[in-house]
């Protein structure tokens, strides 16, 4: 494994709203090497048809290798996607796969930082066998035996609420952070109660991460739910429902959340 976390190979994936090539490593994802072709998940390929607009400004937070921003991109052609991602590597290749000729037209402007609970600077663990477990320090240990981590570096941090003050505001929010999802959701602060808000939809990650940073599902709903329905996302449904204990089971999981005036599907 380690031999492929720093050899990317171009791979092509076709979605429904179009086609589009990126660089891709194993080091981030095994899956990316099926020989059948490259593939978005289920969960995301759910989200773009069903909650991403031709004119959507989506805010891409933890883009990886960019399978989630560049289909996103061909569905809001009319729009904006912003993908933000620290780890300067997968940055550095998400860059070069936005510039291949495949790619022209594409609407994805990247950033190479972290979003936070507070602007300022934070240390970032790359991890030795897949980055796709990268994360900031301050979330909580690593699984002892499971990752090791191959460097600390420093990360600028910034809040949602800092950044649209100077870019598009987000319509739709798709967070995955390996735990800190709750952090990012605080940082939307002021902005998240401004009557300008414009954010319709977020779609975090739920899992075994929270035991790490200490959270819980519970935490995002206080913070969420006065203004949005929340629900569990499947491949063909959503289940929205009220907080239970009963969904604190840390198991690998989406969630979306909808603004209550807007139609639910």
């Amino acid at each position: 494994m380690r031999s492929l976390s720093s050899t990317y190979l171009r791979r092509k994936c076709k979605t429904p709203d179009g086609s589009f090539q990126a660089y891709v490593s194993g080091g981030s994802s095994l899956k990316v090497l099926d020989p059948r072709g490259l593939t978005i998940e289920p969960v995301h390929q759910r989200f773009i048809r069903d909650w991403i607009k031709p004119n959507a400004t989506v805010w891409d937070i933890g883009a990886n290798l960019g399978l989630f921003a560049f289909p996103a991109a061909l569905k809001a052609r009319q729009g904006s996607v912003y993908a933000f991602e620290p780890d300067v590597e997968l940055a550095a290749n998400l860059l070069r796969s936005l510039r291949l000729t495949s790619n022209k037209g594409l609407n994805v402007s990247l950033f190479c930082l972290a979003i936070s609970d507070a602007d300022g600077t934070a240390n970032f663990q790359i991890s030795t066998f897949s980055r796709a477990m990268n994360k900031l320090e301050a979330v909580g240990k690593w699984h002892d035996g499971e990752v090791k981590v191959l460097e600390t570096r420093s990360v600028a941090t910034l809040t949602i609420d800092t950044l649209a003050k100077g870019l598009l505001p987000p319509t739709v929010i798709k967070i995955d952070v390996e735990g800190h999802e709750l952090s990012v959701i605080e940082g939307i602060g002021r902005y998240l109660n401004n009557n300008s808000c414009k954010i319709k939809q977020i779609q975090f990650e739920y899992g075994g991460t929270y035991l790490d940073a200490n959270i819980k599902l519970k935490d995002i709903f206080n913070l969420l739910s006065e203004k949005y329905n929340i629900g569990k996302i499947f491949p063909d449904s959503v289940f929205y429902t009220d907080y239970s204990e009963k969904l604190e089971d840390f198991q690998y999981s989406n969630y979306l959340a909808i603004l209550k005036d807007y139609n639910t599907i």
